[in-house]
């Protein structure tokens, strides 16, 4: 694996003895420098063309002395900046001789490692990665994880600091003359859209509401008049665009240049996904590997996520997954402010399976004590998920409630100096708390983002939640929402909905109100004025007196629906379900995990028993159904299945102290046949690894046990009969063994 560098970096430093100093970044390739041939833009192979500024000049050189990376026109050209045109740089300090090293400002130490973030609206960047990608894969790399796969580097959590680079400020004009008219601009304050520079009017404007000392810390940058300042909008859409437009082109030059290199198969993961996202990433990206806390987080404010037995990582993995090609996640846990309780193998175990019930995985790192979990833990949830891997590997979730995500209600919240809110972020708490609650009530909910609201994806759910999207075009409205709502599909809107237009109307108020109005009164719709599901995620006292609101919410929304397809009706609401299937194998997987950790004694409190109603797919139902339970305690707990008269299946589960897997499948002959010799064959289909009794009667009273056989890795196992010479008629089946 490969990870894709943003940095200037001084080689040998803590060995230097004298000899010539370099800096090592982007400025090697693009400059042709002497040290760095052939790996030079200059290559035959790696090479790739000169970086210059937006009007066409070639950024070569220096502004200033050459021992310096700052002032490198490499990064100068396409490099952010703030908003008074300054690159911003991370300093990273180092100890030793100071020979050839960076003074850090305000400061008497040195760096010898500098972050220098990218203007994602340079398109030069792209030819770099292919550059870069061509000579990895050359090289024998066979994927690559690459770090702010989002608006991190080029717009930032204060877009002040970030958002100005030269390619951005130039490109802006473009945005504005090709999406308003001229009449338009000149009500915006445009009056020469072609030598229009945003930061000057931006300095302006906050100017003439005190901004003073170009403070870039100034409360004035986090004024709630930047969110009707209609340029400032516009930026903000078009940051979005060009950013989800270089994160396109970026994954597809990695896969273009990987396939050049004879690679195929090349895999591109993301960071910082769905933790600060605001609708960059759209898909265009194989599996997210992502960094998670339950502590303090870009994606929730101060109070965080919370680790078990308050908190739920679920909603977080799943709106993670959405933004990928892959069905898995793989996660960075960090025992950020949780040293405690991630030392205690039984809230490790909490945390792993409730990851592995969501399709995530948890990324390990040796001897990094910031990482979660020890050898011992790590090695054992690794070993029971590589036996279950044969039965799990193909399936896939099985969801009919949506919850809808709209980065673009998030983007709109964004001042110049932060989120609006960042303690209490409307939108994106509500999105947490509903998908919280959803899953403590267990319905079988996925993340809807705004980019995948179509009538397809629509058509497979019973029931959709829109908690508090202010952000919602009234033609989402009238082309997909109306039309699904007419045809059955039921909606739980809450808030203020559908308050501003989307991207193509400049994210202006909504002349006509709610976009949501004309559905407001359908009986296909419960609208709460209140949005519910904020309160609830920032509730970490006192939650569990608020979810009986959620729970009158759906059901109000589900006697309208058609049946769901999991219902638990004694489950606590600390234990986690989620329904999959593998449609190719005929299986439903049924996860239970438990979150009920005692935080005084560190160990896992049972669930007890527990009691499901299935209403099993097509291809399952009327056929003979038979259920096993694979979990990493020993005994596994017992389940039992039973077909009702309507066709349900009641499924009891005994308790559960961390997971259960509960396989569900088809029990059935393959073929039976009898041989030249007169002995029977029957081959039967189970799930792979379980052991079945074989059983053989003549009259269909009495059965006589004739062997014990293990189903193979495609679930296939089979019985020849050798006494079966003279008999006419003989009859054969096979039961899970105990």
């Amino acid at each position: 694996m490969s990870r894709s560098h943003r940095s200037a970096k001084l080689t040998e430093s803590q060995k230097y003895a004298g000899g010539p100093v370099r800096w090592l970044g982007a400025a090697n390739f693009f400059d042709d420098h002497v040290f760095a041939r052939p790996y030079t833009r200059t290559h035959p192979r790696y090479g790739g063309p000169a970086m210059t500024y937006p009007d066409g000049t070639e950024a070569a050189g220096y502004n200033g002395t050459d021992t310096d990376p700052r002032n490198s026109r490499v990064y100068d050209a396409a490099c952010s900046k703030d908003i008074l045109g300054n690159m911003g740089i991370q300093y990273f300090e180092t100890t030793g001789p100071s020979d050839g090293l960076i003074q850090i400002p305000d400061s008497t130490n040195y760096a010898s490692l500098l972050y220098l973030a990218k203007d994602s609206a340079c398109p030069l960047w792209t030819d770099y990665a292919y550059a870069s990608t061509l000579q990895a894969a050359d090289a024998g790399i066979d994927g690559m994880w690459t770090d702010n796969f989002g608006p991190w580097d080029s717009f930032g959590r204060a877009p002040v600091t970030r958002a100005f680079g030269d390619w951005s400020v130039a490109r802006f004009r473009d945005y504005l003359a090709a999406n308003f008219t001229a009449v338009e601009l000149v009500s915006m304050g445009v009056a020469d859209v072609t030598n229009f520079d945003i930061r000057t009017h931006m300095k302006a404007v906050a100017t003439g509401w005190g901004w003073t000392n170009n403070s870039l810390t100034s409360a004035v940058w986090k004024r709630a008049e930047w969110l009707d300042e209609p340029l400032w909008r516009a930026y903000l859409i078009f940051k979005r665009q060009t950013g989800t437009e270089a994160l396109s082109n970026y994954y597809s030059a990695v896969k273009s240049a990987a396939l050049a290199a004879g690679k195929s198969e090349f895999l591109v993961c993301g960071n910082d996904i769905p933790t600060f996202n605001l609708g960059w990433c759209r898909g265009d990206l194989d599996m997210v590997s992502t960094e998670h806390k339950f502590g303090w987080s870009l994606a929730t404010g101060p109070g965080g996520f919370k680790g078990p037995p308050i908190g739920r990582s679920a909603p977080f993995y799943k709106l993670a997954r959405e933004h990928a090609k892959s069905l898995f996640v793989n996660v960075w846990m960090y025992n950020d402010s949780y040293t405690t309780p991630f030392s205690h193998p039984a809230f490790c175990n909490a945390v792993y399976y409730e990851m592995l019930a969501n399709h995530t995985l948890p990324k390990l790192s040796p001897g990094d004590p910031r990482i979660a979990g020890d050898s011992a833990t790590n090695a054992a949830f690794f070993s029971f998920v590589v036996s279950v891997e044969p039965l799990f590997g193909a399936r896939t979730p099985i969801e009919d409630v949506g919850v809808y995500y709209s980065s673009s209600t998030l983007l709109r919240q964004h001042t110049p100096g932060d989120y609006l809110n960042f303690n209490a972020q409307p939108h994106q708490c509500a999105f947490w708390g509903w998908t919280t609650a959803l899953g403590e009530l267990h319905y079988q909910y996925r993340a809807l983002p705004e980019w995948k609201l179509t009538r397809e994806n629509l058509d497979s759910l019973a029931i959709l939640v829109i908690p508090d999207a202010e952000v919602l075009d009234p033609m989402a409205v009238t082309e997909v929402l109306q039309p699904w709502v007419e045809a059955g599909g039921r909606l739980v809107i809450t808030g203020d909905t559908g308050k501003f237009l989307g991207e193509t109307g400049n994210f202006d108020p909504n002349p006509d109100g709610l976009s949501v109005a004309p559905l407001l009164n359908n009986p296909n719709v419960t609208y709460l004025p209140e949005e519910i599901g904020l309160d609830y995620f920032l509730a970490y006292v006192n939650r569990p007196s608020l979810l009986p609101q959620f729970a009158q919410a759906m059901d109000s929304a589900r006697a309208k629906s058609r049946p769901l397809r999991l219902v638990a009706t004694n489950a606590p609401s600390t234990a986690g379900l989620t329904l999959h299937q593998d449609a190719g194998t005929k299986r439903l997987c049924i996860d239970v995990n438990n979150l009920q950790i005692d935080e005084t004694s560190w160990q896992l409190t049972p669930t007890g028993p527990i009691e499901m109603e299935l209403r099993p797919p097509a291809w399952l139902s009327g056929n003979t159904i038979h259920a096993t339970v694979v979990s990493p305690q020993s005994p596994a707990p017992t389940a039992t299945i039973e077909t009702t008269a309507n066709g349900t299946l009641r499924i009891s589960l005994g308790p559960v102290t961390e997971y259960a897997g509960i396989v569900i499948s088809m029990l059935s002959a393959r073929e039976i046949r009898r041989n030249e010799d007169q002995t029977v064959t029957v081959s039967f289909s189970g799930i792979p690894g379980v052991s079945y009794d074989v059983e053989r009667s003549t009259g269909l009273e009495d059965w006589e046990p004739v062997a014990t056989l293990s189903a193979a890795s495609d679930g296939g196992f089979e019985y020849t009969d050798r006494a079966a010479s003279g008999i006419g008629s003989i009859f054969y089946r096979a039961r899970a063994g105990d």
